[in-house]
């Protein structure tokens, strides 16, 4: 069998689980319908979609909007999640939220490959949803067009994360300054996107100005990782900022972000640093969609958690925090050399 043969049996095996799930699910079908109805809009067979990792979803521009008027998104286009779970369910699901007909799912730039028809990329949104939110106010971005319809506890798993050993160094104490980590250059660019999972590098900047420390990172991929975003194709950078309270010896501030670049505008960054902007004429401001904020009283171990799950899959975070690669990229390494 080739592989187009391949390919078209896979759709065609889709497409009959779509057709079998709209029937199973018709109740929810018919009741998300019936919502857009009210407010003028119609749906057709086109508006549900199906993948093996999310299910059956509907498909319709700022639906959340439509079907949950209520939730107030803010300037970041964020929700507060304490509002979210005063008007859905949360379960043992994570990333999902509960109505007896739908479910609204967080953005899709928290999923593998930031694709809305993948799995969440390991663990950050695991953590997320097991966070303990006493004195941490949590706002998050949504799919705003889109809802799960096969409501159900029933998960997609896929076990291929790494652990980061816990970042024990004295915070106050770290030093104001950039750091670049690329991965070795010694190793042929084949072996090192594969062993890398095709991170190109991790840029970090702590700073300080009176009693509060500035953290941020930027991860940039190879020029191969692309992205549709509002209808145009980028390079994607995961960003993180967080404010780290020196008097209290807590983070008081974290926040996740999705930064996206142009072909022109991810050359120029990629190989500079967080002065960039200070050292060059060519000022230069990717759009940006931010995915999660944290305010309040953050531990160091939840910052470290998340961060290392949000930048998933990315050997240089760990390499930053511990000062070692993972054992399985030192073993990779290692057979690559010889």
């Amino acid at each position: 069998m080739t592989e187009d043969e391949i390919m078209e049996r896979y759709y065609r095996q889709r497409e009959k689980m779509k057709v079998f799930l709209l029937d199973k699910h018709s109740a929810n079908v018919k009741a998300v319908t019936d919502a857009l109805a009210k407010s003028g809009y119609s749906l057709s067979e086109d508006n549900f979609e199906y993948s093996d990792p999310v299910g059956l979803t509907v498909h319709f521009e700022n639906l959340v909007s439509i079907l949950a008027p209520e939730l107030n998104r803010d300037k970041d286009d964020l929700v507060k999640l304490n509002q979210l779970l005063r008007l859905f369910e949360r379960k043992t699901r994570e990333g999902y939220l509960y109505t007896n007909n739908y479910m609204l799912m967080l953005t899709p730039l928290l999923r593998r490959g930031m694709h809305p028809v993948n799995n969440w990329a390991p663990l950050f949104v695991t953590m997320l949803w097991q966070l303990d939110l006493e004195g941490i106010e949590a706002s998050v971005a949504l799919d705003y067009d889109r809802a799960k319809l096969d409501v159900s506890d029933y998960g997609y798993v896929e076990l291929d994360t790494w652990f980061g050993a816990p970042f024990e160094d004295n915070i106050s104490s770290i030093k104001d300054g950039i750091s670049k980590l690329r991965p070795p250059m010694d190793i042929d660019p084949k072996f090192a996107s594969w062993i890398f999972n095709d991170k190109y590098s991790l840029d970090i900047k702590w700073d300080t100005k009176g009693s509060i420390k500035t953290f941020q990172a930027v991860e940039f991929s190879n020029d191969n990782v692309l992205v549709e975003f509002k209808g145009n194709t980028y390079h994607p950078a995961k960003y993180i900022h967080a404010e780290f309270d020196l008097e209290s010896n807590l983070f008081r501030h974290f926040d996740g972000a999705v930064h996206f670049y142009t072909h022109d505008e991810y050359l120029a960054r990629r190989d500079s640093d967080f002065n960039h902007a200070n050292k060059s004429a060519y000022l230069l401001k990717a759009k940006s969609q931010k995915v999660f904020k944290l305010d309040g009283k953050i531990s160091k171990d939840i910052w470290l958690e998340l961060t290392g799950h949000f930048l998933t899959d990315n050997p240089l975070i760990v390499e930053y925090f511990t000062g070692n690669y993972p054992q399985h990229v030192i073993d990779s390494l290692s057979r690559a050399r010889t």
